[in-house]
């Protein structure tokens, strides 16, 4: 098994409160490789530079697991997920991150929305909270 990362060459640190750990001449792009490098996983994890849509546009293989962490707000979420959940496998895991019931910023809500809205039986089993970070298997077809 492999593990796909998505990540595109730039990101928004505004609705982020701790940035002490970026720096601003290092795209996340680089640090995500230089993480990936560093533990030793580069033959696990295969990094596509872009946007969730864009890259599912041309992606053809089924995935074991799908973890949505990146775009937060409504449009972003919901483009990221109709996008990406074809391509996971009946059985596979899909895990939302920031999905937890809270009060949340109106244009950060995505993920959320999207638990709410589609991770429902009979679509998904095992439906877990863990966190901030909810997990579901896909249902058989």
């Amino acid at each position: 098994m492999s593990i796909l990362s998505i990540a595109p060459e730039t990101i928004s640190l505004s609705r982020i409160t701790d940035v002490s750990w970026a720096k601003p001449e290092v795209s996340p792009f680089v640090l995500i490789l230089s993480n990936i490098r560093s533990a030793g996983l580069e033959d696990w994890i295969e990094v596509h530079q872009g946007h969730a849509k864009e890259v599912a546009n041309g992606w053809t293989a089924s995935i074991d697991m799908l973890d949505l962490d990146g775009d937060q707000s409504p449009a972003g979420a919901r483009a990221a997920y109709e996008s990406w959940w074809p391509f996971l496998k009946p059985g596979g895991t899909i895990a939302i991150h920031n999905s937890s019931p809270r009060e949340y910023d109106p244009t950060h809500d995505g993920h959320r929305r999207i638990v709410v809205e589609e991770i429902l039986p009979p679509s998904y089993t095992d439906i877990r909270l863990v966190v901030h970070t909810t997990f579901a298997r896909r249902s058989s077809d």
